[in-house]
């Protein structure tokens, strides 16, 4: 049900119909570094900045699918791996990720896996702000409660948290409009807004046109 749960958290923004095959791989830090045994990957490098999402949804590339063909081969057959045999499935599997991806979007995750790195509050909140979540998750995510979370983001940034990052979210979208023809839901999704309704409301205040209004602007 977690695969069934991330895939649909992955396609939301999208409709397009038709039929898709993926396969969802959820790494575990901790099983990773008793995999490792504390070390690193070879291909590893550390992160330059927070990660924002622990999702990914990328196209295999031949590697990753003549790699994934071999598994579902061998337990189509029946086999039941041991715990070692896993362990090694699962090192390689991430070596190769580690080597032959493309999406830098991917790659920081899979090397924020073994990260030591400690990030400033400025740049979790800036990682994060694009992301629909709450200010309590925000909160979390910078390890402070909401109240210090709240007094700590009006010292750097002399406004609301709320204020602030829903105006940040409305001028990433308008610019966002300028460029890319994506349908509004999917460019809105991207800006932190699961709601096409509350967008639409929220853009048409600040704007004075709603998205389409403004992106037909745009184009005149």
């Amino acid at each position: 049900s977690l695969c069934g749960i991330t895939l649909g958290r992955l396609m939301q923004a999208y409709s397009q119909p038709g039929k898709i095959e993926s396969i969802c791989v959820h790494f575990s830090t901790n099983l990773l570094k008793d995999i490792f045994k504390g070390a690193t990957p070879q291909a590893w490098q550390d992160i330059t900045k927070p990660v924002h999402k622990y999702l990914a949804q990328e196209k295999s590339n031949a590697s990753v699918k003549e790699y994934f063909f071999s598994l579902k081969s061998m337990f189509a057959n029946g086999a039941k791996p041991s715990d070692d045999e896993m362990q090694e499935i699962i090192k390689e599997l991430l070596e190769l990720l580690l080597l032959s991806t493309s999406s830098e979007y991917l790659m920081s995750i899979l090397r924020s896996l073994f990260s030591t790195r400690v990030f400033s509050f400025k740049e979790i909140v800036e990682a994060h702000m694009y992301e629909p979540l709450g200010l309590e998750a925000l909160a979390s995510i910078t390890n402070t409660s909401l109240a210090t979370f709240k007094r700590k983001f009006r010292e750097i940034y002399n406004e609301s948290p709320a204020k602030w990052l829903h105006v940040q979210r409305l001028e990433k979208l308008a610019l966002l409009l300028q460029y890319r023809q994506d349908p509004i839901h999917v460019l809105g999704y991207e800006c932190g807004f699961s709601s096409p309704e509350h967008l639409s409301r929220s853009f048409k205040k600040h704007f004075s046109l709603t998205p389409t209004e403004y992106r037909m602007k745009l184009n005149n």
